[in-house]
C-alpha cells in the first residue's frame, strides 16, 4: 500500500511539474559544424526584465541562471569553463555585459579563455509566466550556433531538449 501510495505521489508530482512548464524552443544554425563548439562559456544572464527576484534586484539571478545551464551543458558533453574565471578574465579587461556580444571584444575574452563559443542569455516576466533565451555565439565570427527559448521552464528540461537535436543535427549528416 505504501509503496502505491509512493507511486501516485511521484506520478502527481510528475504531472503538476509538467502542467507548470511552457513550450521549449530549440533553433539550430544548420550552416554552421555544430562539432566545433565543444569548450564554451556561459556568461552571467541578464535578468533585468525579469520581476521575481525581489529585494536583490536580480543581482544574483543571472548567474544563478548561468550556473544552471552550465552544469546542463556540461551533463551533455560541453566542456564549460567555470565562471568565476570568466569573471576575472572580465574584470581583468574591464568589459561591460554589453560589451561581451561585440564579436570582437568576445573574440579576444575567447581567446584568453580558450573557448570557441559563449552562451548570453536573457530572462522577463514574472514568477509562473517568464521566458528565458539562451544563445550560443561563436567568438569569432558573432554567428549564432543555437538558441533555447523556454517559456516557464528550467534548464533541467530544455538542455535535453537541445542535446535530442543536436543528434538529429548530427545523423543526418
Amino acid at each position: 500500500m505504501l509503496g502505491l501510495s509512493c507511486i501516485f505521489f511521484l506520478s502527481c508530482l510528475s504531472m503538476m511539474e509538467q502542467m507548470n512548464t511552457g513550450p521549449i524552443h530549440i533553433t539550430i544554425n544548420k550552416n554552421v559544424d555544430q562539432s566545433k563548439y565543444k569548450r564554451i562559456a556561459v556568461v552571467p544572464y541578464d535578468v533585468m526584465a525579469y520581476r521575481g527576484f525581489g529585494a536583490t534586484g536580480g543581482k544574483n539571478g543571472g548567474e544563478t541562471l548561468a550556473d544552471m545551464y552550465s552544469s546542463e551543458l556540461l551533463k551533455i558533453g560541453y566542456d564549460v569553463i567555470e565562471r568565476t574565471r570568466l569573471t576575472a578574465v572580465i574584470n581583468e579587461l574591464q568589459l561591460q555585459m554589453t560589451g561581451l556580444v561585440n564579436p570582437a571584444t568576445s573574440s579576444k575574452v575567447g581567446n584568453i579563455l580558450g573557448v570557441q563559443a559563449m552562451v548570453f542569455g536573457t530572462a522577463a516576466g514574472k514568477p509562473g509566466a517568464w521566458t528565458c533565451t539562451s544563445r550560443l555565439v561563436d567568438v569569432e565570427t558573432g554567428s549564432l550556433i543555437w538558441t533555447i527559448v523556454t517559456e516557464t521552464n528550467l534548464p533541467k528540461y530544455a538542455v535535453p531538449k537541445l542535446k535530442k537535436e543536436l543528434d538529429k543535427y548530427y545523423s543526418s549528416k
